[in-house]
């Protein structure tokens, strides 16, 4: 079996997640080690990335995320740049002819998200949005309360995800919680 080489495109908090969840694929589902493999990492700050390179212990770190969509050995870009920036990554990703795994939410609006869905279909390469709620406990019980009738009809929904990071003041507003 041929590994999938991952470049990683932003390092923060989820990257180091999907870092966590790479290295477990092959120990999961019995596979080899070497199933799975982080190519490089591209950071906007030098000190950043070249962190970024020694704690995941791949070969490559850059302040330029190209130079990784440039290389030969990148199957698969996972994008987990600020929210604003996915659009120009996965776009870039496409053009270059690599598969994306881009975090959520996939744009900031639907002119975005077409533009990214165009470029992916005119490359012919395979996209993805992470997605997790859908595997939540509650979400999957919901699903199975839906699809049995339990509840009836459903003609509408409101649901409320609360979490404690956003009582900090200070953070700058969150996608989650923009009304538009």
């Amino acid at each position: 079996m041929k590994p999938l080489n991952i470049a990683m495109i932003g390092y923060g908090g989820i990257g180091r997640v999907h870092v966590m969840a790479y290295r477990s694929i092959p120990y999961l589902y019995g596979l080899p080690a070497d199933t799975v493999n982080i190519v490089g990492v591209a950071t906007t700050n030098p000190e950043s990335a070249w962190a970024a390179k020694q704690e995941i212990g791949c070969d490559v770190w850059t302040t330029d995320y190209t130079e990784l969509l440039a290389r030969d050995d990148v199957d698969l870009v996972d994008v987990c740049v600020p929210n604003r920036l996915h659009e120009e990554v996965v776009v870039a990703a496409a053009q270059a002819g690599k598969h994306i795994y881009c975090e959520k939410p996939l744009a900031m609006d639907v002119a975005e998200a077409q533009r990214m869905v165009d470029a992916v279909n005119a490359a012919g390469v395979k996209a993805q949005m992470t997605f997790n709620f859908r595997f939540f406990p509650a979400v999957l019980r919901a699903k199975q309360l839906i699809d049995e009738g339990f509840l009836g009809r459903v003609f509408s929904y409101r649901g409320r995800y609360y979490r404690a990071s956003y009582i900090d003041p200070n953070k700058p507003l969150s996608w989650r919680l923009r009304k538009d």
